[in-house]
């Protein structure tokens, strides 16, 4: 018998192990096919000859955008603070000077 329309969903489990954690990218890759974004994460440790990749990302234009738009977004932040940090006599020094 099927659940009544207003009845919450079943849970619907992860499709592999899901693990917290952090690795280091040096190393990007971006492609498409017909529907989808792909995405590759690696460290590269002598050029791309040698990596050793972290992660694959595949999803829609439509969540590739929204993604775009984070990184856009965290990166003026970044900046914004940055330059506040270089007026105040802190922060990163300028290596061309």
């Amino acid at each position: 018998m099927p659940a009544p329309a207003d009845a919450d969903p079943e849970p619907v489990p992860a499709p592999g192990p899901v693990t917290a954690g952090y690795a280091y990218a040096n190393y990007f890759e971006a492609g498409f096919s017909h529907e989808e974004i792909l995405l590759r994460f690696a460290q590269a440790y002598d050029g791309p000859a040698v990596l050793s990749e972290h992660a694959r990302i595949v999803m829609t234009p439509r969540y590739a955008r929204a993604l775009l738009q984070l990184l856009q977004g965290t990166l003026a932040r970044f900046d914004a603070v940055q330059q506040a940090l270089a007026h105040q006599g802190g922060g990163t020094p300028d290596p061309s000077s």
